[in-house]
Order: structure tokens, then sequence, then C-alpha cells
């Protein structure tokens, strides 16, 4: 088995040594604990006095091109500090996929959680899909356009769902992580480089304007595939940037021949010859599962390690909460 890349803050003298996973993943844990440790006062007492874990609920997504996505929100219980993470489903999936398991382990972890039936699947099959040509009596054989539009209008109206979640000081947008399996991994790049491309608005002078984007910090890639329209170099060629600090963790099993290239390919893209190694991790599972279904063997422990691999790449983060309203508009 390919082993991970050790963060720097254990392996700081040697940022190019290749650890076990054990090793890892204990080290990850040590990160853990240091920045529930380190965290302020206020923190501690909030997560001393909980609020009470809220069922899921399904919500709607309106995009601007007028179609209405079905969701399923897990909302947090800490409030405007929690990281939010969206989940991506595979392509002729849907977000009841993620319903058993990770979703409902990332809330307890105090994360908000987010699935979403990307159009021409799930329960937003109805509407998507109005202008291709290829559509029939609500069957959508897609096109390399609909992907496009899932990450700028899908993805864009789900973004929208989080700002008002925000604001109310549900969530803290600032700290965004997409988990994205096979087609869904595209989408997730593709709308990673979109969200950091936006330009914060023009209502002050340098960090004092308010951000657009800017808010995907970490990307977890399940047996990434191919997806016409949405090609993953450049978008990773230009999130590797180090002063980004956005984080990735690819995980494929060994037996996939085509997503274990296609991983280790993605994986040294955005390394860039072990300048990202403190950010960017490969795991190799046994088996030849695929996407989402690598969650489903307990043993292998794949949802421990995206929760793990979330604590250090969104909870550890100084990135407070920050009022996202523009301040040209008024409140």
């Amino acid at each position: 088995m390919k082993s991970l890349q050790s963060f720097g803050a254990c392996d700081a003298g040697t940022p190019t040594l290749r650890t076990s996973r054990a090793k890892f993943f204990g080290c990850l844990a040590v990160v853990a604990g240091a920045c529930l440790l380190a965290a302020p006062r206020g923190a501690q007492a909030q997560a001393n006095d909980p609020k009470p874990i809220q069922p899921p609920r399904d919500v709607t997504f309106k995009t601007k091109d007028r179609i209405d996505l079905a969701g399923t929100y897990w909302e947090s219980n800490i409030g405007r500090e929690a990281p939010v993470i969206i989940l991506l489903h595979r392509e002729g999936g849907n977000r009841l996929e993620w319903t058993k398991g990770i979703a409902s382990s990332l809330q307890l972890a105090g994360y908000a959680v987010i699935s979403v039936d990307l159009r021409g699947h799930g329960q937003s099959k109805v509407n998507a899909g109005a202008n291709n040509p290829n559509r029939q009596r609500n069957k959508v054989k897609l096109i390399p356009q609909d992907y496009k539009n899932m990450v700028g209008y899908d993805l864009e109206a789900v973004k929208a769902f989080i700002l008002d979640e925000h604001q109310d000081s549900k969530l803290n947008m600032n700290k965004t992580g997409i988990v994205g399996a096979e087609m869904g991994a595209a989408v997730a790049v593709s709308y990673a480089l979109l969200d950091w491309n936006k330009p914060p608005h023009p209502d002050g002078i340098g960090p004092n304007r308010t951000p657009r984007g800017q808010d995907v910090r970490a990307l977890v890639l399940l047996s990434p595939e191919k997806v016409p329209g949405l090609p993953y170099a450049r978008p990773l060629t230009i999130l590797r940037n180090p002063e980004w600090n956005v984080h990735l963790l690819v995980a494929v099993g060994n037996q996939d021949r085509n997503g274990l290239r296609e991983a280790e390919k993605l994986y040294e893209l955005f390394n860039k010859v072990g300048q990202n190694e403190n950010r960017s991790f490969l795991q190799i599972y046994p088996g030849k599962l695929r996407g989402s279904d690598l969650l489903t063997p307990k043993e292998l422990n794949v949802e421990t390690h995206i929760t793990k691999f979330f604590e250090q790449s969104l909870k550890s983060l100084p990135a407070n909460w920050r009022n996202r309203r523009s301040k040209l508009y008024s409140e």
C-alpha cells in the first residue's frame, strides 16, 4: 500500500518523509488534540455546552437557470465556528448515498453537512437539462455543458444557502470542505477553482474588502474519474498555490486500475515534486470498491480518515467568523 505524507507538525525536520498509515493518522490525532487544547475559552465553553443535535432536514436549492435541486442538511450544534462539508455523489448516484454513516458522523463531530442531488440525478431530475437536446421524459443523457452547469449553477446555489446559514451564525463558510465521489470529484475540483477566482466586493481596501469566495479549503476525492468538460489539470495546478493553503486527500482502491492511475496522477500534479506534501495525501485501500462505496467496509476506516483529515485542514484553520454581506448593501 502506498503510504500517506505526514503533516509538517509531526515531521517538521524531514518534510519529505513518507510514513506508514498508522503513524500518519496517529499523528493526525495528536494534531487534533493540540488544536483542541489551544482553542479559545469561548470555543471550549461552547464545546462543553453543545446544543442538541438536530435531525437532518430536506432543503431545496434554486439555481440561476431555474432548476430546483433537492438537498439534505445536517445542521451543526456548535454554531458560527462550525466548518461546513459539501457531499457530491457519483454519476448515476444521488445524495442518499451519504445519509448512512459519514454525514451523521461529521455532524456529531461538529460540522455542518450538506448533500445535494446534482442536476439530472435523484430528485433533481425533473427540471434538469431542460435545454438539453438529449432530455426525454425526464431521462437525461448528460452532455459536457451539464457538468459545467453543476459547477457554475448547482454549487453556486448550494453556496447561496451556505451564505444564508453563515449570516445566521449557524456555520462558518470560511472553512468549507468538499467530498466528491467519482464524477463528484471533478465537480468539486472545478468548483474550488471557481470559488477561489472570485474577487472580493469593492467595498473597502485590501483585507478589509468583503470576500465573495476563497472558502473551499479542503478537498477529498474518492476514486476520481475523468468527466467531459471538467479537466483536473488546470484547476489543481492553480489550487496547489501554497499561499492558498488548500488541502487535498485522494482515496482509491488498489484493484481499481483506472481510478488508481487517475488518483496517482492527480496527487502528483497537486503535490508538484514534494512542494505541497504537508497539504496533499494519497491513500490507497485494498480492494476494488469505488467512490462512496469505499466508506462501507468498517475495517478500511475511510470515514475515520476523512474526519481526521478535516480536523487538521478545516477545524484548525485560523479563520474566524466574519460578516460576509457586502458593505455596499444595507442589511
